[in-house]
C-alpha cells in the first residue's frame, strides 16, 4: 500500500478504481511523491470540479484525467474521436478540460497561507492517461503532448530530460503543498449538488463563464441538463452581466413554440450563481461533433445537407418572424439527431446572444453588446466580423452570415476558417466564403448562396432568412437536377449573385 497515497474519495467506477490502483503501484513510495485522488474543489471563479488524480513527483506536479475507452483514440489539439468495435464517437479534447482545472486548482493553492513561504506551489502540469490495456493512441503532432498510456505514463511522470524546464520538487516543497491543500479545503466528490429539485450529476461542457451538467430530477428520475452562470468570486460589474445574461435567455423565448428552438424550463437559483434548466436528449450531440463522428471527410451527403441547413434556417426564420435574433449562431449552439424513421430533429440553443423586440408590449431586451464575453471561442468562425466591433451591428445581417458559413461547413466537412483572422482574410480575398476552396465542382447556385450570405459588406450580402431560403431552393433545384441540365457557368452570374 503506498503511504504517500491519500484516496480522498473512492472511486464508483470499476475501471476508475483499476487505472488508480495500476498508478498507485507504478509510484515510489517514499518523499517526496505525493498524490491524491477523486476529490473536488470549488475554485475562485465558484465552479465545482472534480479531479482524478494530483500527483506530486520530483519532476513536477501534474493533474491527471483519466479516460478509460477501449479501441483507438485519433484526433487533433481541439477535437478526439474513439473508434471501437464499429462504433465512433467524437468529444472535445479532454486535456482541454483538464488544463483550465489545473490553472484553477494553482491558483486556489496559491491562496493559501501555506503557500506564503519561499517554496510556494509549484506550476500544475496536465496529463491524460489513457488507461485502457488494449488502448491504441493515434494522436499525432500537438494533440499528442501530454497524453500518455499505461506503457509511458511512469516515464511522463517521473524522467526527467533536457526540455522540462521546471523547477525539481522536494520534500519541503511536497509538504507546502499537502498543507494547501487541507487549508484549500479539498474534500470529497459531492453525491448531493442540488439546483431546485435537481442532482448535479457530472460536468457535460464549461467556459469561463459557465459550466453545464447533466442533473437529475430528484423524485422523478428525469434527466435534464443545467447551465450554472459562475458569478461567484466574479468583479460585481461581471457578476451582474452573467445574471443578466441568464435572466435574458429565461425570458427572451418567452411565447416561442418552436421544434428547432430549445428553451429554458426553468430559472434557479444555486450558490455559484444562476441556473437554467433545459430538455436534455441523450440522444442529441452538438453538430460539430455530430459531423465529426460522420469520417475523415466529415461530409453529409447532398440530401441530408440540404435538409439539416433547411431547418436550421426554417428555425432561425421563425425566430426572426418573432423579432428574436441569435446572433452568434454556430454549430457550438446548434443540437442534432436522427429519429427513428431516419430524419434530423434539430435543437437551437445558448440564445444569451440573442436580441429581441416584443410587438405587444413596449419592451425591448437590450442584448449583450461584447459577444467575446460570451461566446466560445471556437465558435468565432461563424461569427460575422462586424459583431465582434460593432455593438448596433444589424442582428438579421450576423444571422444570415451564420447561416453562410454553417452551410460551407454542412456541405464541405470543413470549418470556413480555424479563427477569426484566418476568417477575415478569406472574406476579404473572396468577397464572401468561396465553396470552391473545399469543394471541387459546386455549382454555381451554391456558390452563390455561400458567397453572398457571408460577403464582408452588408450591401451586398442577402438581406433577409427569407431571401437564404429562396437561394436555398435554388441549390435544391440545382443539386437534384439531372446531370446534363446542369449550368455551371461562374461568368453567368450577376451582381447580387443569381444568373438569369
Amino acid at each position: 500500500m503506498n503511504k504517500q497515497w491519500t484516496q480522498v474519495t473512492p472511486s464508483d467506477f470499476s475501471w476508475e478504481q483499476e487505472a488508480l490502483e495500476f498508478l498507485r503501484e507504478s509510484l515510489p513510495d517514499h518523499e517526496p511523491y505525493r498524490a491524491w485522488s477523486n476529490f473536488e474543489f470549488i475554485a475562485e471563479d465558484g465552479s465545482m470540479n472534480e479531479v482524478d488524480a494530483l500527483i506530486l513527483a520530483p519532476k513536477g506536479l501534474f493533474l491527471v484525467e483519466i479516460k478509460s475507452h477501449p479501441g483507438e483514440i485519433s484526433g487533433d489539439a481541439g477535437r478526439w474521436v474513439w473508434s471501437h468495435e464499429g462504433r465512433r464517437k467524437s468529444m472535445d479534447n479532454p486535456r482541454l478540460l483538464a488544463e483550465r482545472k489545473a490553472k484553477k486548482l494553482a491558483s486556489l493553492l496559491r491562496s493559501q497561507r501555506a503557500a506564503r513561504n519561499k517554496h510556494g506551489v509549484p506550476f500544475i502540469g496536465v496529463l491524460v492517461f489513457l488507461s485502457a490495456r488494449s488502448v491504441k493512441n493515434k494522436l499525432t503532432g500537438p494533440a499528442r503532448q501530454q497524453v500518455c498510456t499505461r506503457e509511458n505514463v511512469l516515464e511522463h511522470l517521473t524522467e526527467i530530460d533536457a526540455s522540462w524546464n521546471h523547477k525539481r520538487l522536494d520534500r519541503p516543497i511536497a509538504k507546502t503543498v499537502s498543507r494547501a491543500m487541507e487549508e484549500a479545503g479539498i474534500r470529497e466528490s459531492q453525491k448531493t449538488r442540488r439546483v431546485g429539485p435537481y442532482q448535479l450529476d457530472r460536468v457535460m461542457d464549461e467556459a469561463d463563464h459557465f459550466q453545464d451538467w447533466l442533473a437529475v430530477h430528484a423524485d422523478a428520475g428525469t434527466e435534464r441538463r443545467i447551465r450554472v452562470y459562475l458569478t461567484r468570486g466574479k468583479e460585481p460589474e461581471e457578476a451582474e452581466r452573467l445574471r443578466t445574461a441568464a435572466r435574458r435567455e429565461f425570458r427572451i423565448l418567452e411565447g416561442i413554440e418552436h421544434a428547432g428552438i430549445l428553451r429554458a424550463l426553468d430559472l434557479q437559483e444555486h450558490e455559484q450563481g444562476p441556473a437554467l434548466v433545459f430538455d436534455h436528449d441523450t440522444n442529441a450531440q452538438r453538430l460539430d461533433l455530430y459531423l465529426s463522428d460522420l469520417g475523415d471527410e466529415n461530409r453529409l451527403d447532398v440530401s441530408a445537407a440540404l435538409e439539416l441547413l433547411r431547418q436550421i434556417a426554417e428555425a432561425v426564420r421563425f425566430a426572426h418572424g418573432h423579432k428574436l435574433y441569435h446572433r452568434a449562431l454556430s454549430p457550438q449552439s446548434i443540437w442534432v439527431k436522427r429519429d427513428a424513421s431516419g430524419e434530423f430533429r434539430i435543437k437551437i440553443a445558448n440564445w444569451a446572444t440573442a436580441d429581441r423586440s416584443f410587438e405587444t408590449e413596449s419592451q425591448h431586451l437590450t442584448r449583450i453588446s461584447h459577444l467575446s464575453q460570451i461566446v466560445r471561442e471556437e465558435s468565432g468562425p461563424y461569427v460575422a466580423l462586424e459583431a465582434h466591433s460593432d455593438e448596433d451591428a444589424d442582428a438579421v445581417y450576423l444571422d444570415v452570415f451564420s447561416l453562410g458559413t454553417i452551410a460551407y461547413l454542412l456541405f464541405t466537412g470543413q470549418p470556413p476558417a480555424q479563427n477569426d483572422l484566418e476568417l477575415q482574410d478569406k472574406l476579404s480575398r473572396g468577397k464572401g466564403l468561396q465553396v470552391t476552396d473545399a469543394l471541387n465542382g459546386a455549382g454555381q447556385d451554391l456558390q452563390d448562396l455561400i458567397q453572398y450570405a457571408t460577403h464582408p459588406n452588408i450591401a451586398s450580402r442577402l438581406g433577409s432568412v427569407e431571401e437564404f431560403l429562396e437561394y436555398l431552393n435554388e441549390v435544391e433545384d440545382e443539386l437534384t437536377r439531372p446531370e446534363d441540365q446542369r449550368q455551371d457557368n461562374p461568368t453567368e452570374a450577376k451582381p447580387g449573385g443569381k444568373s438569369e
